[in-house]
């Protein structure tokens, strides 16, 4: 897969996901619930980091081997400390 394919995948993902959270703000507002927008931020909170996970695994896939393992060991546990840190 070529670098510029994997920045459009990602960039595509980045969009998808976009949308989605602007169906969920539209929706938490026509629903005029805490219940309801609350539930509907609990979806999106298990969903994003699954999303980041995914981005951030094509991009480091995109570059691994250019650089020392080191580094990449470095991305990989930052990704990580990041999602941790979120929960």
């Amino acid at each position: 897969m070529s670098e510029a394919s994997r920045v459009t995948l990602m960039a595509g993902i980045r969009v998808v996901v976009g949308c989605a959270n602007l169906l969920a703000a539209y929706l938490m507002y026509r629903s005029m619930s805490t219940r309801t927008s609350t539930a509907i931020n609990g979806v999106l909170g298990a969903v994003l980091p699954i999303v980041f996970v995914i981005v951030m695994t094509i991009g480091i896939s995109g570059f691994a081997s250019k650089i020392p393992v080191y580094k990449v060991l470095l991305l990989v546990s930052g990704a990580a400390m990041i999602l941790v840190g979120s929960r």
